[in-house]
């Protein structure tokens, strides 16, 4: 191995033993991990198509939008896994196609992407924001659940009595379950958004799902394993991300003008403009 690139020798572990968290159905081995994301986003896309009634959006143009997004989400992910191992995929390309590789720049990449798609599209912004929100929190929740039946994402050690291990592990012991810490965050956070929709201004649903999510995040990083911090700043690149959503939540929160309270308001754009289109 010693003539082989660093990444490479780094990827061996994954050439002569199987990656955790795969279920066995006869000869076909299949990731649990790419299973609940999959049901995850099946189960959002068709979420979507009630959400956007809620907020007088077409049902067609938001599925529409919520695909594209995944597709780009894709084809960003290996992009970006390919040139960071381009050494390593002209050897070995089936294995680093075959590596999770959803990022927080892939996400961020894919929400600036998705801005863009719907902007093109003439959906309006926030009314799509808000049909999103309970969406993406529900996809988020299936995430969790997907690292939580892996074994991977570790908490930090913990002697408490519902500590969980983590796959291969042979140091930490038993671990916080934050995956079933962001199960529950992420599950609650997707019932309010849905309870809220329709009954604030546009904007205000996806303002209080990043602000909520975002804090939320970020105190859960606490009890995950640390990372890499980002460069010049004392926050590691998720703590980084939740502390934007935060504060993309508060700037949106300000540009949201005051509605009188229990009154049902009017959404940005008629619907009929889209229904029809």
């Amino acid at each position: 191995m010693s003539g082989y690139p660093h990444k490479l020798t780094m990827l061996a572990p994954h050439l002569q033993t199987e990656l955790p968290g795969t279920l066995h159905l006869g000869a076909l081995r299949l990731p649990v991990f790419a299973l609940f994301a999959t049901a995850g986003l099946v189960v959002a896309l068709l979420f979507s198509e009630r959400t956007a009634e809620r907020v007088g959006l077409s049902a067609q143009k938001l599925w529409d939008a919520g695909v594209a997004a995944v597709v780009a989400a894709f084809v960003i992910s290996r992009v970006q896994l390919v040139a960071e191992n381009f050494t390593t995929f002209k050897i070995f390309p089936a294995l680093v196609l075959g590596l999770p590789s959803i990022t927080q720049l892939g996400v961020f990449l894919t929400a600036i992407f998705a801005l863009i798609w719907l902007r093109f599209r003439r959906v309006p912004l926030l009314s799509a924001l808000d049909a999103w929100a309970p969406c993406v929190a529900l996809l988020t929740a299936f995430l969790d659940l997907g690292h939580f039946f892996e074994r991977t994402e570790a908490g930090m050690p913990t002697k408490l009595p519902w500590g969980v291990t983590s796959a291969g592990d042979t140091v930490l012991g038993h671990t916080h379950p934050v995956q079933l810490y962001g199960f529950a965050l992420a599950t609650l956070l997707a019932a309010a958004a849905w309870t809220q929709l329709g009954r604030s201004k546009a904007g205000g649903v996806a303002a209080f799902s990043l602000f909520t999510g975002g804090v939320g995040s970020f105190l859960l990083s606490f009890l995950r394993q640390p990372t890499l911090q980002v460069s010049g700043l004392p926050l590691d690149a998720a703590q980084a991300l939740s502390a934007l959503m935060a504060l993309a939540g508060v700037a949106l929160f300000a540009t949201i003008s005051p509605i009188q309270p229990g009154s049902r308001v009017a959404r940005d754009v008629p619907a009929e403009r889209f229904d029809h289109a």
